[in-house]
């Protein structure tokens, strides 16, 4: 090239052409840092925000899943769902029992099947845990068929009392004529009689939505079938922990036993121990149970009465726990007597949660139900809660149990 030829070069075109390649690429440089702020604030917002918020008020949509589940966990108004795991424990020692198909008693014309559900967490092996499995839905239909029979006019009123007086032997209570008197549903109203008792007194008896149902004043032909039922409960309990003393089944087993009737549209629930039973009712949950623990204040009243002691939060320094079925050995510390507590079906009923302390002692009653309206169904629930206690450290065997209500359209 000659220099006249360089010299006819237009330097400050140059000069143009290179600054405006290096604007574009400062604007791409900067497009490319702005797409990337904007994917990281969507990102946050995404995952901090929305989907939390959107998990938090998230109920699961009703689907026909009926029939991908066996017979024996479902009927014409519920299904069921279990999961189990024996986690972090050497041993499993939790045992359940379901039965969706419980007949009739009351209403024996209709269709619709009632529910006996149950969860039992043993300590000290699974024998009692295993035990009581088995002899739950025998011994509560047992009680439930004999009441019928009288309710329904095919035995004596004698069968009824005789069943009654059974209780009242286990309980080591009187029911003479005497005392028969005064109507036991004014205490499962919850009235508290004792108007002059001392503070004391007050405590070592619980707070009166606590109190059990006594058969000190009983008059059986006044008594509706609802109020009944909870007797039926506790008498099948104490029936059941005295064949455990009686076959020397070893040590004992918290139990939480709920039974569904469709007909009377109630259910009812006794437990012992710390198994507990939540219902979720229009996104609230409901506690139905009570945890006989050893740091509970009104159960170390009642352990003290009865000439036993706690130390370091166990009961006489054994048993994290003060009821259970067996563990004679502790008598009369411990009692099988359950709390036992009814309520009605309601509408907005939309699932019922059985399962032993492996889940509760690392998740609340709120937080369950949260984390099951996610889930309609019970199967899947189940397992979802499992695995949260496993992954929240849960140190125990983990059992859970799920009933979905199924409301019609």
């Amino acid at each position: 090239m000659s220099s006249n030829e360089t010299n006819d070069v237009d330097w400050d075109q140059l000069q143009k052409l290179s600054n405006q390649r290096r604007r574009k690429q400062d604007q791409d440089k900067k497009k490319k840092i702005d797409a990337k702020v904007c994917s990281i604030f969507s990102s946050f917002f995404l995952f901090i925000v929305l989907i939390p918020w959107q998990k938090f008020n998230a109920v699961a949509p009703k689907q026909d899943i009926s029939d991908v589940y066996e017979p024996e966990l479902k009927n014409n108004w519920l299904l069921i769902g279990f999961s189990e795991m024996q986690g972090r424990r050497p041993q499993m020692e939790d045992a359940h029992f379901i039965n969706a198909h419980v007949e009739q008693y009351f209403t024996p014309n209709t269709n619709e099947n009632n529910c006996l559900i149950g969860i039992f967490d043993g300590h000290g092996g699974s024998a009692s845990a295993e035990f009581v499995a088995k002899k739950i839905n025998e011994t509560v239909a047992n009680h439930l068929q004999e009441y019928s029979n009288y309710v329904l006019g095919k035995t004596e009123k004698i069968s009824a009392e005789h069943l009654v007086g059974e209780l009242s032997n286990l309980l080591h209570i009187s029911t003479s004529k005497e005392e028969q008197s005064t109507r036991v549903s004014n205490q499962l109203k919850n009235e508290d009689k004792s108007s002059d008792a001392d503070e004391r007194e007050k405590k070592r008896l619980g707070s009166i939505s606590r109190k059990e149902p006594s058969l000190e004043y009983l008059d059986l032909e006044s008594l509706t079938t609802a109020e009944v039922l909870p007797l039926l409960f506790r008498d099948s309990f104490l029936s059941i922990h005295s064949a455990i003393k009686e076959q020397e089944v070893p040590h004992g087993t918290c139990a939480t036993v709920v039974y569904l009737d469709s007909s009377l549209k109630k259910g009812f629930v006794a437990n012992v121990g710390d198994s507990r039973a939540v219902l979720c009712r229009n996104g609230k949950a409901i506690r139905l149970t009570i945890d006989h623990r050893a740091n509970d204040e009104e159960e170390q009243y009642r352990v003290q009465d009865s000439g036993g002691f706690i130390f370091n939060g166990r009961l006489n320094s054994i048993l994290a726990v003060t009821r259970a079925l067996g563990d004679s050995f502790l008598e009369p510390s411990i009692t099988a007597d359950p709390h036992t507590e009814v309520f009605d079906f309601d509408e907005h009923d939309e699932f019922l949660i059985l399962a032993c302390d492996g889940l509760w002692d690392v998740c609340d009653d709120e937080t369950a139900c949260n984390l099951v309206r996610e889930e309609f169904d019970p199967r899947k629930a189940s397992v979802k809660l499992r695995d949260y206690a496993f992954d929240k450290g849960s140190m125990d065997n983990i059992s859970v149990l799920v009933v979905r209500f199924l409301h019609p359209q």
